[in-house]
This record gives structure tokens, C-alpha cells and sequence, in this order.
């Protein structure tokens, strides 16, 4: 089966294209353009030419050329008629001493761009009896600061357009007319020379870096621009930056470094999702991730659809859809923002986008890198445990006190767990509290250890002309600190650049990676057998040893599972394997005019074993439960547009217009047994086991096609205007809405460049920004707008019968949510840019949200997607970077960002409040989230709690406890009071009011950089102020009196009896509390972290024909953190990507603290 597109989109013109038979189209054509790169280069440079000729036409003489060199000459057809006849003679003469010899009769001058000759008008034509100088002829080399030769410098007679350009090694031929010539030297990311030839006529130029000439030049939507020429709000990560604290995902590379966007950690497991927020959430259903465009194509899979299904349905963890990609193969990373600078990409931008550029290879000598990283991770922060006394004597008084308050008899049975005496029954002495003192189980030490991670990258690379190439190979092996726990990743990366010909460009991207992530349970939504081993370690009894002393057996405890036995004998991996491609062909019609075209292929497979053996809780009543479930997706894209950019006078415009399409597929399947009669083959045999639960499977499609066009216009290097505009047609949506439009508008006044502050000695930058536009959320499934039936299979006569029940309601009327933003933003540079500040404002309205609507239960449906409400966010935002220290030999730079956002659900239709999901099960099974008018999207709501019942007068007096039996009325000192809000004498979900706010007031990063001559040092903090976390852990340390361990700080604020000031209830055997989901679950998130301290040497060569350059570097990530959360670590998002469950710990993967050893080989 497949879809035609006319019933998807129904675009004009295309009606009836097949979506198979496009795919073929592109594919061909991709496959074509790879052929063209991989084709052995010969071509040839420092041109000359051979040719004798009498009395020919200039259009004859252009002809020969082409035919000679393959250099196409462009000349305004006037020249060509109004121009004299010429006699050429030269054998193996240079092609620029021909065409200055006969150009220069004719007052004609010339450029050479590339493999283009333009030719134009110069100074009028020198009179037939003037005695003309002969040429003088100058030859060089143009080499970068390590000598090495370098293409395609642009080297320019000064007051002429007369120049050429250096060839592969970097040689260069020119004739000029006398000593007093001046020569100009310019390459992008050099800094220019101006050179006088005088005597000289062999020149050795040796070119600098200019770090600022290369920062200015950034990746947006569908090409590169100047940033001081940006209108819209664009942020750049440049490698060096991104890879100082050598992270294994680009996440953690940006965290904090970038003002507006707001990354968290699921967890701290090596491989674990991560989230990105830019500029707040807005939307419900269509998720908060932006979307990733990996040279020039989109990725379109996130952390959830790369996750195979777990078979523990309390399994909240997620792997990262990310972690394919190396980060040391990152040239930069641009991140839009704002509505003018993503409105390029329509439906997919109302989130933000992140472009990602690969490192190509560079023109030159071939180079080698090495980049060796050795790690060693440990947890950065342990809970305060009991030991096994103070264990042993908590569990002691908690059976004393049941005796005080519920009328047992343990203490006059002699019943209590530790009581010191020899048990006549048992035959054997039970132990007192004392008798544990400096003979502990430590589960927290059994479980984590000290973890080794290497991470290994070697690229070769090189080019010559306009062919380049890169191979590189990338090993990460990281170990994790809870034992058993892993991250492997295998990846090669290709990449290959040919210029075909003068005029066409064609190139490939190819990166293969192969991970394998040994996952252990950890943050599941359950307190209890299935609640992790975070959870385990913390409740099993300290008391216990690993091991039984009577059967050698790891010990046991029906409460949980041995948290050892745990990580050693369950599986649970996710292996998996992703191919991302492109290609892409650029034509140059003419100068200034191009068309580039980029097809991408990715593919990726992912399958997750699990295996819980009969030794553990998990397995035991069943019997060993076995899971295997795997995801497997391919999307294909096409891009295709043009490009024009031209300059006169004041004036200069660029303009892109183009046709994007991208289909994909993904499916997955999952079957789970039960029953086997050992746990010799784990999940490797699933026929053994004797029952079969359900199996499941699905499969989508989806496609995307687009058409949009982009102005820029310049008018004087100082007023900038943009409009952009996308038109997009999705088959997710209902029939009646299957397209949409987003338009964009920007200006910009570079007021730094008017007559009165142009050559101002301290402002060298000044400009403010002005944006409006619209992008667009299609965050909804394939079938989203279609009514969906399922499987309903019934018995009839004795047989399963196959049916079909109506599950959901569709909606024809169901289209996209567009949110529409204002920026205004305020550019600023100080003395040559050693102090400059970028503030931002912005104001972001999405209406039509995608929401699931309960439905009336006459209707037969539960719930169906509607296009309901609106959320506003707005924000400030503010970046500032000063070199303070600018030497040769010594800098200091500093450098910050800090962001602030408010979020307001400004209407949901025909309620005033919803709520979010649940987050988790018995006993933590609550709803804290409410969706409120007013309100931002992340409040909570519980109860508050007023202190402790200090006696049974108390407790009588409250009220809430009318016509209760006297033995209720004394089992309540000691317990904890909730505050009645609404008077009523009952404690009831009335009494729920907003007791925290997951979002942060603000957060933001700093660093500061110092080099002196070899030696390098950076340190860099991040933090966030405000913003709650609900520890879902206190419901097991402030539950005292079970059967769990509990934290020493829970222990200490214990009730104790009447008049003390302990705020947790008292240590009793029960099973009457009720410990309602109260403000005490709800902990100040705030945090400031010394991120990273890295330092480097750089090693210098008076040779380098071997070795080139070395780095020897070291670092320290997750240094030390300041915040009041008593968890392990305040970041932390157990529900990872969904919007509406932000800030919860379900007892997740805690946060390591790691030293970094690493060496930097350039040969």
C-alpha cells in the first residue's frame, strides 16, 4: 500500500504524485551526486595557455580560453562589439599575464573567482603611441600560521578589481604594472594583508587567524550570513566552546551557554534522554523539543519514539535520540529562536530550531587527528542512610510505639525485631541494635562504584581546490556508576566535497553509529518490588548482609528487591543502529546566482532486551519474565532552492526561494512471555516460556511538502529588512486543513554605522532588532485527525472471533497550532567589540492548541483532538562578553547569559482547569498538575500541612475527627495535621491549593577564560534560581515506622512525643496513615553548579613534518553544586520530553562528578 500525495496534500501542480515514486526520484539523484564526489580528482591548477592568433575578435579569443583552461568568461555583450581586434602569441604563458596583455589595450580590466573570468570596464584606453612598461611578474606563496600552503586567497591589485586567487598549495602568478603596486590578501577567518611589491617579486605571505572575521559568519535557515547582518535572534556554539567539557551529547555541550534555552537531564545515566526548552512551553500534546537539522536535513524522531517499549510499565526511563552524534565531529551549532529566523522552517519552528554543522575537511596538506579522553566518573552525593544500630533501634521504637498508640503487645510479648535475647523457638539469639555497631550493609556503596569512561576520535582529512574530504572513526565506551550500567557507541563519519566543475558543486555526508546502552531500573513511577534500584538501595535493610550466612544465597527482602543481585542479574539493553545521509549539488549559474539541492536518507533501528530472572521480585511469582520490543524508522527529505545575491551602490539583497518535501515510516513491535523454568537463557529462547502476554505492533506514515521564500535586503550597511514566508501541507491533518502558512517580517538599524557614531572611538557596534511572525506545531500522531479502530477479538461458539471496535473519535476540522511571536532585541559593542551585550525581549501567543477533550459519555468516546485554547509566554532575555586581558601572550575573557520567562494559559475552551496525568502508581498515584486559566502550564497543587498533632486534646479539637471511636482519636499524636482551607472540618481534595511551581524564575551561565602563551584555563558555572521539585522519594524516608530504612535527617525530625518540634510523624508500625501528596513533597529546585574547570597546554614544534600540534588538556565536570534539594541532584525530569510533568524525581539515576584526562594529536 502507499499514498498518493494528491490525497494528502493536493499541491498545485503535482496532483497524483506518488509518494514511492518520488522517493525513487530522489534517491537516484542522491546515489548520482555521490558518484560525482567519489570520482579521483585530476584536475589541474596554475592554468596556462598556448595559442597564436592574428587580428580575432574578443568573443574568438574567450572561446580558445574556455576551450583551454574550462574558465567560463563572463562580459556585457557592449564590450564584445565595441572592442578592437587583437593579436595574441603565447606558448605556455600564465592565464593572467595573457589576459592583462590583451585586456589592457582595451581599458578592460579583469577578476577570477573560482573558475569564472569576469570581465568590465576599467580606465580608458592608453593612446597607440604611448610607450606602455612591460608587466613585472610576481610569483609567491600565501600559507597559514603553520605554514602550510592555502587556496583560494583572493589576492587583489589595490584601486582595481585586477587580481587572482592562490592555487591548491598556494601558490600565485600575477603581473602587475609597476613597484609601487599594492597587493591585497584576504581569506575568510584571516585577517587581510595589504603588501607593497617594490623590488620584490617573490613573495612569501604568511596569514593570520581572525577569531572574530569567522565568528561573524553564522548557519541560518537554508544558507549563512554575516551576524552583524542578522535580523531575527540567533545564537552561536562554536566547537571549541562545545566540546571544553566533553560531553557525549550535544545537550550537555549547551547547556547554560546559551540565553533562552533551558536544558535538563532526564536523569544521570550515560546515554539518558535530555530535554531542550527554548523560550518556554507552549503547547500541551505537540510537545517542547525543537527541531534538529543536521547539515541542512531535519531529524524527526525523538527521545520517546527511540525508546523501545519497556516491559515494566513504571519504566520512565528514555534513551537519547541524540547520542548517534559525535560531538567532537561539531563545527557549530546555531540555535533560532525567535519567529523571523524559524518561520523559514513553518509547521516544525514554533519550538525553536537547532542547526548542527559537521566538520568538512579543509584545503591543504593532509592532516591526521587524535583525540584521546579517559574519564573517571564517581556520584557526586549520597543519601544519609541509618546504619544498621540506628536501624535496629528505629525499627524498635516503631514497634514500642504501635504498642502507645494502637494497643499491641509486641514489647510485652518480647516480640519487638531486635530485642537482645536467645529465642527458644528460633533456637537461636536475636540480636540488639548494639550488637550491629561497625557491622553495616552499605547499599548505596554496593551498588555505585567509580566508573571508567574512554572516548576515542580519529579523523583524517585534507583537500586540494574545491575538493575536500573527511573520514573519521569515533569509540565511546562509558561506564556507568551504578554497577552493570553502560553507554557503548561505535560511529564512522564521511564526508566528501568536489568541485565537479566551475560551476557545480556536488558533496556527501555519511555518519553510521552503533550503540548499545546496558540500562538498570531506575526513577519508575512505583514505590515498592518494581521501584528501582535508587529506591532498593535506600529501603533495604542495612542489617542484612549481601549474602545469607546460612545458604550462601544473595538475601532477600519481600519488600524489594537485593538492589546487587539487581543490577548484576536483570537485562535490560537497548541496542541500537542509525544511518543519517545526504547529498547535495550546487550550481552556480552566474555569479551571485545559485541553486542548491540536498537529498537525506535516515534510517535507524532500535531493540530493547529486557529479562527479569526468578531470583529477584520482579521474576519471581511469574517465574522469569522475558521482553523483546524494537522501534525502526526511515525518513527521507528533499531540499531544493535557489539563491541570489547582489550588491550596487548602497544596495544589497539576497533572496532564497525553494520546495521542501520529507515523508517517513516508523513501526514497532513487542511481545512479553512469562513462565520459564530457569534463567539460563534469559530472553535468547521466548518459546520456552509457557505464558504469552498479548502481542502488539503498529505502524505510520506521515509527509511533508513546503514551499517558502526568504528576502534579505540591505541599504547602506545599516538598515535590514527581512521577510519571510512558508506555505506547508501535512497528511497528519484533517481534509478540510491539510495546509497552512507562516509569514515573518524583520527589521533591523545598525545605528552604530550613521555619520554621527561611525567612527566613534567606543562604539563599535549598535544595532537594534525589531521581528514578527508565525511558526507552526503539527505534534500530533500520523492518524491523529482519523478515527481510529482496534483490535477487539471475542469469543463466539467456543472460537476466538476476530473483531473491530471504534477506539477513538476523528475530527475533520483539526489543523495546525500556530504560535505568533514579537522580539525586539538591542546588539551592542564596545572599544573594537572587547565588550559587548545582546538583551532580547519577547512575547509568544499559541492558540489552537492540540488537546485531548472529554468527551460526554452519551457519545460513546471518551476524549477527542480539538484545536482549544491559547498559552502565552514572555521573557527577557540578556548575553554579555568582555576581554577583559587582550595580549599576545595573556587574555582573560568573561562571559554570561541569564534568561527569565513567564508562562500563562490564557484559555482552554469551555473549562477553566484540566488536569495533567498522574505520576505514578500506588503510593505516590496523584495528580499533582493542573491546568488553570491564568495560571503557567507546571503549577502544583496538594495540600498544605500545619505541623504535627501534638496530643489527643488536639486532635479532639480539630474537629476532624467527629464521631470517630476513641482509638482513632489516640493513634493521632504524633501524625500530620493538614490545613482545612475551606473551613469545612474535612480534610478533602477542597482543601488542595497551589503549593508549587516547576518553572525556574530564571536561569542562567558564566564562564571565564584565560590563556598565557601556551597554557590555557576556563571555568564555567550554570544555575538555576526558582522552580520546585517534587521528591517523589519522601514517601519513602518520611513514611516512618514501615518496614524501609529511612534518611538520618528524616530520623532526627521525627515526633517524639508531646511537645516536640520534629515535623515528620512519629516512627510507628502502621497501616492507618495517610500521607497525602502535601507541600512537603515539594522542594526548592534552585541550584548554582561549577559546571566544568578545564585546563590545556599546547605544545609547539620548530618542526612539523611529523607532528603538527599537540594538546594535553584535563577536566573536571559537575565540580560542586549549591542548592537546598535534599534529592541527589535538582536536575532532574523523570517525564523527560512531555511539557505537562515537568520537575518530578522518581528516584532516577543520580548525577556523577567526573575527572577527564585527554591529549589532542594533530599530524
Amino acid at each position: 500500500m502507499y499514498l498518493t500525495f494528491k490525497t494528502i496534500c493536493n499541491p498545485p501542480g503535482i496532483s497524483g504524485w506518488k509518494v514511492k515514486t518520488l522517493s525513487r526520484i530522489m534517491k537516484i539523484t542522491a546515489i548520482f551526486i555521490l558518484m560525482i564526489c567519489l570520482r579521483v580528482s585530476a584536475g589541474t591548477y596554475g592554468q596556462t595557455v598556448s595559442y597564436a592568433g592574428n587580428n580575432i575578435t574578443l568573443q574568438t579569443f574567450f572561446t580558445t580560453i574556455k576551450k583551454q583552461t574550462g574558465y567560463t568568461v563572463f562580459c556585457n555583450s557592449s564590450i564584445l562589439k565595441r572592442a578592437e581586434r587583437v593579436s595574441v602569441n603565447a606558448e605556455n604563458a600564465s592565464l593572467e599575464e595573457v589576459l592583462a596583455k590583451v585586456l589592457h589595450k582595451q581599458g578592460l580590466v579583469f577578476t577570477i573567482e573560482e573558475k569564472m573570468i569576469v570581465v568590465s570596464r576599467g580606465s580608458a584606453p592608453d593612446h597607440e603611441d604611448k610607450v606602455i612598461p612591460p608587466p613585472v611578474n610576481i610569483r609567491g606563496k600565501v600559507t597559514d600560521e603553520n605554514g602550510y600552503g592555502l587556496p583560494g586567497v583572493s589576492i587583489l591589485v589595490k584601486g582595481t578589481q585586477r587580481g587572482t586567487t592562490s592555487n591548491a598549495d598556494g601558490t600565485f602568478k600575477l603581473d602587475v604594472e609597476s613597484e609601487n603596486t599594492r597587493l591585497i590578501f584576504s581569506f575568510v577567518g584571516y585577517q587581510s594583508q595589504e603588501v607593497l611589491i617594490g623590488r620584490k617579486t617573490d613573495l612569501s605571505i604568511s596569514m593570520k587567524t581572525d577569531d572574530k572575521s569567522f565568528d561573524e559568519v553564522v548557519v541560518v535557515g537554508y544558507g549563512t550570513t554575516r551576524k552583524k547582518d542578522l535580523t531575527g535572534s540567533v545564537i552561536s556554539i562554536k566547537s571549541d566552546e562545545l566540546v571544553k567539557s566533553n560531553p557525549v551529547t550535544l545537550e550537555q555541550g549547551i547547556q547554560g551557554k546559551a540565553a533562552g534555552v533551558f536544558v535538563t537531564q532526564t536523569d544521570g545515566a550515560p546515554g539518558a534522554g535530555m530535554s531542550i526548552q527554548i523560550r518556554g512551553a507552549s503547547s500541551f500534546m505537540g510537545g517542547t523539543e525543537p527541531l534538529y537539522v543536521v547539515d541542512g536535513v531535519p531529524l524527526v524522531d525523538d527521545n520517546a519514539s527511540a525508546t523501545p517499549k519497556s516491559g515494566s510499565s513504571f519504566d520512565q526511563q528514555k534513551t537519547n535520540m541524540l547520542s548517534f552524534l559525535n560531538t567532537s565531529d561539531i563545527e557549530s551549532i546555531e540555535i533560532l529562536k525567535d519567529a523571523s529566523s524559524t518561520a523559514i522552517y513553518g509547521s516544525r519552528g514554533a519550538n525553536g530550531v537547532v542547526l548542527i554543522t559537521t566538520k568538512k575537511g579543509g584545503k591543504g596538506k593532509d592532516r591526521i587527528e587524535l583525540n584521546l579522553v579517559t574519564s573517571l566518573s564517581q556520584i557526586s552525593k549520597k543519601y544519609d542512610m541509618l546504619d544498621a544500630e540506628q536501624f535496629a533501634t528505629y525499627q524498635n521504637e516503631a514497634y514500642l510505639n504501635s504498642d502507645t498508640y494502637l494497643g499491641t503487645t509486641y514489647g510485652k510479648d518480647k516480640t519487638i525485631p531486635y530485642p537482645g535475647r536467645f529465642d527458644l523457638v528460633q533456637n537461636s539469639y536475636l540480636k540488639a541494635p548494639a550488637d550491629f555497631r561497625g557491622r553495616s550493609t552499605d547499599w548505596q556503596d554496593a551498588i555505585y562504584r567509580t566508573a571508567l569512561k574512554q572516548d576515542y576520535t580519529l579523523n583524517f582529512s585534507g583537500g586540494s581546490g574545491g575538493n575536500t574530504y573527511l573520514i573519521g572513526g569515533n569509540l565511546i565506551d562509558q561506564n556507568g556508576i551504578i554497577s552493570n550500567s553502560k553507554f557503548k557507541r561505535y560511529s564512522l563519519r564521511v564526508n566528501i566535497n568536489r568541485q565537479v566543475k566551475n560551476w557545480l558543486q556536488a558533496g556527501a555526508t555519511l555518519n553510521y553509529s552503533n550503540t548499545i546502552n546496558k540500562m538498570v531500573s531506575t526513577g519508575a513511577s512505583i514505590v515498592g518490588p518494581e521501584g528501582g534500584v535508587v529506591k532498593s538501595a535506600m529501603t533495604f535493610h542495612p542489617t542484612i548482609p549481601m549474602r545469607d550466612t546460612l545458604t550462601d544465597q544473595f538475601s532477600q527482602l519481600y519488600i524489594t528487591s537485593n538492589p546487587y543481585q539487581y543490577v548484576k542479574q536483570s537485562l535490560n539493553q537497548v541496542t541500537g543502529s542509525r544511518l543519517t545521509s545526504s547529498a547535495f549539488a550546487d550550481v552556480t549559474f552566474m555569479p551571485g546566482f545559485r541553486f542548491r539541492s540536498i537529498f537525506g536518507w535516515n534510517t535507524s533501528f532500535d531493540r530493547r532486551d529486557q529479562y527479569f530472572p526468578q531470583s529477584i521480585n520482579e521474576g519471581a511469582t511469574a517465574k522469569g519474565r522475558a521482553y523483546v520490543s524494537d522501534n525502526n524508522s526511515q525518513n527521507v527529505s528533499s531540499e531544493s532552492y535557489f539563491t541570489y545575491d547582489h550588491k550596487w551602490g548602497q544596495h544589497a539583497v539576497n533572496a532564497t526561494a525553494g520546495m521542501s518535501y520529507g515523508s517517513g515510516v516508523w513501526q514497532y513491535k513487542y511481545i512479553g512471555v512469562s513462565g520459564f523454568m530457569n534463567d539460563a537463557l534469559q530472553n535468547n529462547n521466548l518459546g520456552a516460556g509457557t505464558i504469552v502476554d498479548p502481542p502488539s505492533s503498529a505502524k505510520s506514515e506521515w509527509s511533508l511538502l513546503s514551499y517558502y521564500g526568504r528576502l534579505n535586503y540591505i541599504f547602506d550597511d545599516r538598515y535590514l529588512a527581512t521577510i519571510t514566508y512558508r506555505r506547508d501541507g501535512s497528511s497528519k491533518f484533517a481534509k478540510n486543513n491539510k495546509w497552512a502558512g507562516f509569514l515573518s517580517g524583520a527589521f533591523a538599524w545598525r545605528f552604530s554605522q550613521e555619520q554621527f557614531l561611525k567612527n566613534s572611538p567606543w562604539l563599535s557596534n549598535g544595532k537594534l532588532r525589531l521581528s514578527y511572525g508565525q511558526s507552526g506545531n503539527q505534534g500530533i500522531g500520523s492518524y491523529g485527525s482519523l478515527s481510529h479502530i482496534s483490535a477487539a477479538n471475542y469469543p463466539y461458539g467456543g472460537v476466538l472471533t476476530n473483531g473491530y471496535l471504534v477506539t477513538s473519535l476523528g475530527n475533520d476540522n483539526l489543523k495546525w497550532e500556530t504560535t505568533a511571536q514579537v522580539d525586539g532585541g538591542l546588539d551592542l559593542g564596545f572599544f573594537k567589540d572587547r565588550l559587548s551585550f545582546v538583551f532580547d525581549y519577547y512575547y509568544k501567543r499559541t492558540h489552537d492548541l492540540l488537546q485531548n477533550v472529554t468527551l460526554p459519555s452519551s457519545t460513546g468516546y471518551t476524549t477527542q483532538v480539538r484545536n482549544i485554547g491559547e498559552i502565552e509566554n514572555r521573557g527577557f532575555e540578556a548575553t554579555v562578553n568582555a576581554r577583559l586581558v587582550d595580549r599576545k601572550d595573556f587574555t582573560i575573557g568573561v562571559s554570561g547569559n541569564i534568561s527569565f520567562n513567564k508562562n500563562k494559559i490564557l484559555d482552554l475552551g469551555d473549562v477553566t482547569e484540566q488536569w495533567a496525568a498522574q505520576i505514578g502508581t500506588e503510593p505516590i498515584n496523584y495528580k499533582p498538575f493542573v491546568q488553570r486559566v491564568g495560571q503557567p502550564i507546571g503549577i502544583v497543587v496538594g495540600y498544605q500541612e500545619d505541623g504535627i498533632f501534638q496530643n489527643e486534646e488536639e486532635v479532639a479539637a480539630s474537629g476532624f475527627f467527629k464521631g470517630q471511636p476513641a482509638a482513632v482519636i489516640k493513634r493521632m499524636p504524633g501524625e500530620i495535621r493538614y490545613k482545612d482551607l475551606n473551613g469545612d472540618q474535612v480534610i478533602d481534595d477542597k482543601d488542595r491549593t497551589v503549593i508549587g511551581n516547576v518553572n525556574p524564575d530564571f536561569y542562567y551561565g558564566f564562564s571565564t577564560n584565560v590563556t598565557y602563551k601556551r597554557f590555557d584555563m576556563s571555568v564555567f558555572f550554570q544555575g538555576v534560581q526558582g522552580g520546585q521539585i517534587i521528591n517523589t522519594l519522601r514517601y519513602v524516608t518520611d513514611n516512618l515506622g514501615d518496614f524501609s530504612n529511612t534518611t538520618q535527617q528524616a530520623y532526627d525530625n521525627r515526633w517524639t512525643g508531646p511537645g516536640s518540634t520534629g515535623v515528620n510523624p512519629k516512627a510507628i508500625l502502621n497501616s492507618f496513615r495517610d500521607l497525602k501528596f502535601s507541600d512537603r513533597f515539594v522542594e526548592n529546585g534552585s541550584y548554582l553548579r561549577i559546571k566544568n574547570i578545564n585546563m590545556g597546554y599546547n605544545f609547539n614544534f620548530k618542526s612539523k613534518k611529523i607532528v603538527q600540534a599537540i594538546r594535553l588538556y584535563t577536566s573536571i565536570n559537575n565540580v560542586l553544586t549549591f542548592t537546598k534539594y535534599s534529592g541527589y541532584d535538582p536536575e532532574v525530569n523523570a517525564y523527560g520530553q512531555d511539557p505537562s510533568r515537568r520537575g518530578i524525581d522518581l528516584g532516577n539515576y543520580p548525577n556523577s562528578r567526573t575527572f577527564s584526562l585527554g591529549v589532542n594529536c594533530t599530524f
